[in-house]
């Protein structure tokens, strides 16, 4: 059977000298018996081929299937005179037979090879300047200029920039290999700028449009999206590239949110009246919010909706992940000083989001956490309503009742999986406190189905168990393409297999994904109480709009174990509860 291999891209070795990589994937996922030469016209050049799995979509064929996608590198000797040759073909071969591929014409590659790997963007556009930032693999010093439409150099600053994310690309290269840098300009903005880079022999040239009419941005912003679409789309497939766009497309009825806003938004005589209200229960509520030169604009604006809050006992907790020198310094300071509620955590580099969020939760001390944006706005009621909710969650029912604990997708695993997945004697590290002994712990992994789906920034919880475990929602598993059988914490014989990923290897389980039974956690004098045992079923009945009731409730109970019920995120969106809220066991 015919196995298409698509090439992805090519270029030049930014090492070795004429040394050309190309990449590319087989349609049915990996070679099995096909093999791949190249030919410079009618002669066989000597290629190394580097096997790769695509972590993000698949695994290895361990998973049991044919469709595991794996990337393949070439990298292919270009003989002395290969200039004087007309083209360089793929060719793939099976048994006898032969299928050219791909072919790259020799006078492209000339022009290629003397080009300067790089990117160039518009990043901010006023009638004072403007800012332009870029890279480029470099091996010796790069000249840059820039000029106008009519070819008159243009006097910019010059700014260097570190760009991690850009020599992870390029695994020959190191970080000091690529020239990051910022163009600051002050000055009449003219409508396109020209950038040049230079470096021996080696030159680019690189178009800005600066004002454009209404149809050059939007042809700009297509090209845009072209470009990274066609990047997500090689890398993801068809259908993800088609959810995605429907996402962006989706709009919310913004007319209706407003109305609704204006019938429920406190008046000034309300709020004083909120702001005087004893609760029973008064918590401190701590907002996590993570910076990156954030516009300050919205910063402002999102920072007085907190302060603004006629529920007084909060903190705001804030991490500047936009690396030094931070735009956001005096700002940040100026609240600093003026509210001591307010808490800032200065970063030296750059941080992803997900990072720079685990920071901002290092200066948490409330007993409730809230996550925003840093461009998201508080009503000014928005904590006195969670705080009454609380209290009056904590009053309700006659029954015994339990708080909910939402359960996120979540991995149990043995220290011998912890290794294989992050390295000899690895040890995982705590990042929160659980019942029982347990602890959340920093460290995520990627899980993958049999179809080659997968689900990211999964996290371990520690200790280390004897068996390694996966714990998914019903919707999760749907994400994965697998049938995963409902079961209680440990009882994973013939359930359904994956594979897990991590920074340094993959770990494949034959049993062990599962959805876990709903249980509630009950210390033995919690169980006296409610007059159940260890072992028992039971029924419980959420107490809200919805009036939810769950059956199938397992009771277990131990010393170590605080009182809680365990749902997964499908169950608390259907039943509309949260952590936090309580049920109501009525047997």
């Amino acid at each position: 059977m015919y196995n298409k291999f698509e090439v992805v891209l090519y270029r030049f070795h930014m090492k070795k000298k004429n040394t050309l990589l190309i990449k590319g994937y087989f349609e049915e996922g990996c070679k099995k018996n096909n093999s791949l030469k190249i030919m410079l016209d009618q002669k066989e050049l000597n290629v190394a081929i580097d096997e790769e799995i695509n972590q993000g979509i698949a695994l290895s064929s361990e998973l049991g299937t044919s469709r595991a996608k794996y990337i393949y590198e070439l990298q292919v000797e270009l003989p002395g005179n290969w200039e004087k040759g007309q083209k360089i073909r793929v060719i793939n071969c099976l048994n006898e037979k032969e299928k050219e591929e791909y072919k790259i014409s020799v006078a492209k590659l000339v022009k290629n090879k003397n080009r300067i790997e790089k990117y160039v963007e518009c990043e901010k556009v006023s009638e004072k300047g403007f800012v332009i930032k870029g890279w480029c693999i470099y091996q010796n010093k790069v000249d840059i200029i820039v000029k106008d439409e009519k070819k008159n150099i243009l006097p910019v600053k010059i700014k260097e920039k570190k760009r991690v994310d850009v020599f992870n690309q390029y695994p020959e290269c190191t970080e000091e290999d690529v020239y990051g840098f910022e163009i600051v300009y002050k000055g009449n903005v003219p409508k396109v700028v020209y950038v040049y880079l230079e470096e021996g022999n080696k030159s680019a040239k690189y178009g800005v449009t600066l004002k454009a009419s209404v149809v050059k941005k939007g042809v700009n912003k297509v090209k845009r999206y072209k470009d990274k679409g066609m990047i997500y789309l090689k890398k993801y497939g068809i259908k993800d590239v088609f959810e995605r766009v429907e996402m962006k497309l989706s709009r919310k009825n913004h007319e209706m949110y407003e109305y609704w806003r204006r019938l429920y938004v406190p008046t000034k005589k309300q709020l004083k009246e909120q702001s005087e209200q004893a609760f029973e229960i008064e918590p401190k509520i701590s907002i996590v919010v993570p910076l990156y030169k954030t516009d300050q604009r919205f910063l402002k604006e999102m920072i007085d909706s907190v302060k603004g809050q006629s529920y007084s006992n909060w903190e705001l907790c804030l991490s500047d992940g936009s690396g030094n020198p931070s735009p956001l310094k005096d700002i940040l300071t100026k609240y600093e000083n003026e509210d001591k509620r307010i808490k800032v955590i200065r970063n030296d580099f750059p941080l992803q989001i997900s990072d720079n969020t685990n920071k901002a939760l290092e200066l948490v001390s409330g007993d409730w956490v809230a996550f925003m944006d840093h461009d998201d706005l508080l009503t000014p009621d928005a904590f006195y309503e969670c705080v009454k909710a609380i209290n009056q969650n904590e009053k309700k029912g006659d029954g015994f009742m339990v708080p909910i604990g939402v359960s996120a997708r979540h991995i149990h695993l043995t220290q011998e999986h912890v290794e294989a997945l992050f390295g000899p004697g690895y040890q995982l590290t705590k990042k929160k406190e659980l019942m029982g002994g347990q602890f959340a712990s920093n460290e995520t992994v990627t899980i993958v189905g049999l179809k080659l789906r997968a689900i990211e920034n999964v996290r371990i919880l520690g200790p280390v168990r004897k068996a390694s475990q996966v714990e998914v929602s019903a919707t999760d598993a749907i994400k994965l393409g697998m049938n995963v059988p409902v079961r209680e914490s440990g009882d994973v014989a013939g359930s359904a297999p994956i594979a897990i990923v991590g920074p340094k290897g993959a770990v494949y389980l034959k049993e062990g994904c599962i959805v876990a039974m709903r249980h509630i956690h009950m210390s033995p004098k919690d169980a006296q109480a409610a007059g159940v045992k260890d072992g028992d079923i039971v029924s419980v009945k959420a107490d809200n709009e919805r009036g939810t009731i769950f059956n199938q409730v397992k009771i277990r109970v131990d010393d170590s174990f605080t009182l809680e019920m365990h749902i997964d995120t499908d169950e608390a969106n259907a039943a509309k509860i949260a952590t936090g809220n309580t049920v109501t066991i009525i047997k």
